[in-house]
């Protein structure tokens, strides 16, 4: 196929184009015609039938002539003047038809011209002689001339010419009718052949289409929907070298490439997933030796820290126990009160790390019974070495709780706040989400970082670092582990006007839990 399937459409529209074209003219030549032969018939009609009056009101003239030779002329002449301005008036109608005919046929109509010339010149002679020769006589004498001219005047001339007039115009009519219709019958015949081409090249243009076009481009679509369901080892067939064929053409190298590409992502794909394999099987034995190492430190650290609780207590008894001695000489018993506070400081420890290593291990437990939480801040505000301001606006403060874990926590955050935070402290109680107990300071606060940190084991912040050297960064996390034991919750936010609020939620409702 070597035309172009844009050629092939351009063509048929030329073509469709021409035939519209030709359609058209066709229409407006048969209109034209059309229109031509009825206005020629219809000037014939009407010139035949002005010149009937005209014929009528002359042999009216006529009578009305005899009339008055014969009985006297009774108006006057009134009758005889209308009936020549009749006659006067059929001849100009007569004569603007034929000027009609001319611009409508041409120059043959001349010859109705110069006949109605002819016609008009014998009526005014005819009247003339019977206004002038027969209007004098003796009645007698004139009826006999009258008797003599309208045999030979009338009858042998006027009425010849006048017959000739209406056959001319009969036969100009049935010419007219005749043309029209042979007119009609090549219109017909055109139109017919006309819509049998068309018929033709419509048939013969469908033909191409569906067998240069709709077939090829289904067959094409259905290659394209095999490739879309993935089977690209059937593309697409069409072949040619128009638009189409160069399409399934680069559809046929396209489904090659695919098919080479799916092949190497196969391969790769496989190699792939033996590298995931072996890389999963390396993560899960670092994930397990993890987990073995996570539950080791957890142990050793439960472990030592239990191992460490009974040395330390028999250093703080024999501390003191020697510290009573009267005999003990000073250097000895500052010694011995130097070993009893750093045993005491690493007992805190201690229990604070074995109080964590148990949460972690989900052995944490906690005694639950009825507690009043409003007296409960009230002893630890009493038993905290600093000013406290304490705001209790909660209606219901009684809740389960561990009330050794709770005083604990809250003297973590009140010890929390005077080495963080400023000089002036507030302890409230509300029932905001629970029963909250907040710790408010004024002090520096803590920037987004820190705040995101302060709950995590040993950290401190730069603050803390820089105005003290005894913590431990535990105090924080035993918190927030009380708090989740008792199936609360512990936050921490910004104070209004500066400074830091940590905040604890207890439940109304609660069951005992482990802390994990």
């Amino acid at each position: 196929m070597k035309m172009k399937i844009v050629t092939s459409v351009t063509t048929a529209a030329a073509l469709f184009l021409t035939l519209a074209i030709a359609g058209s003219l066709l229409v407006l030549w048969s209109a034209s015609r059309t229109q031509f032969y009825s206005e020629r018939m219809n000037l014939a009609h009407r010139s035949y039938e002005q010149h009937l009056l005209l014929s009528t009101h002359t042999y009216q003239l006529f009578k009305q002539f005899g009339d008055a030779l014969l009985i006297g002329d009774q108006d006057f002449g009134a009758g005889e003047r209308e009936l020549i301005t009749l006659i006067n008036e059929d001849i100009d109608i007569i004569r603007g038809i034929i000027n009609a005919e001319i611009a409508l046929v041409g120059e043959e109509e001349l010859e109705e011209l110069e006949f109605l010339n002819l016609l008009e010149a014998k009526i005014r002679r005819i009247i003339d002689e019977f206004e002038s020769d027969l209007s004098d006589r003796d009645p007698s004498i004139a009826w006999a001339d009258l008797t003599i001219f309208l045999d030979t005047r009338i009858d042998q001339n006027f009425r010849a010419l006048m017959n000739e007039a209406l056959e001319e115009e009969l036969e100009e009519v049935a010419e007219s009718r005749e043309e029209l219709a042979q007119t009609m019958a090549l219109m017909r015949t055109t139109s017919y052949a006309f819509l049998g081409l068309a018929l033709l090249v419509s048939a013969f243009l469908a033909f191409g289409y569906w067998a240069l076009v709709r077939k090829r481009a289904i067959d094409l679509m259905e290659g394209v929907e095999r490739m879309r369901r993935g089977d690209l080892e059937k593309p697409p067939t069409v072949k040619g070298r128009d638009e189409l064929g160069e399409l399934g053409s680069l559809l046929r190298k396209t489904a090659a490439s695919l098919l080479e590409q799916r092949q190497k992502l196969l391969n790769r794909n496989a190699d792939l997933e033996a590298a995931v394999a072996d890389r999963t099987r390396e993560l899960q034995r670092l994930l397990d030796d993890a987990k073995s190492a996570e539950r080791n430190r957890r142990r050793l650290l439960s472990d030592v820290s239990h191992e460490l609780r009974t040395p330390l207590t028999i250093i703080q008894g024999e501390s003191d126990v020697a510290l009573r001695s009267a005999t003990t000489d000073k250097e000895y018993r500052e010694a011995l009160t130097r070993a009893r506070n750093a045993a005491t400081h690493t007992a805190s420890l201690v229990e604070d790390l074995l109080l964590i290593a148990r949460k972690e291990e989900g052995k944490l437990s906690f005694r639950l019974e009825p507690t009043d939480i409003s007296q409960l801040v009230r002893d630890v505000a009493d038993l905290f070495h600093a000013d406290v301001t304490l705001e209790l606006n909660a209606t219901q403060t009684t809740v389960a709780a561990d009330k050794l874990r709770i005083r604990q926590s809250l003297l973590a955050l009140l010890n929390n706040a005077k080495q963080h935070g400023g000089d002036h402290i507030t302890l409230r109680l509300d029932d905001q989400n629970g029963l909250r107990i907040s710790v408010i300071d004024n002090g520096d606060g803590l920037s987004d970082t820190e705040k995101s940190q302060v709950f995590d084991r040993f950290f401190r912040g730069p603050n803390a670092a820089g105005k003290y050297d005894n913590g431990t960064g535990l105090g924080l996390p035993v918190v927030r582990a009380i708090a989740d034991g008792h199936q609360g919750s512990a936050h921490v936010e910004d104070a209004p006007g500066g400074g830091t609020v940590f905040s604890i939620v207890l439940p109304y409702e609660q069951t005992l839990k482990d802390a994990s």
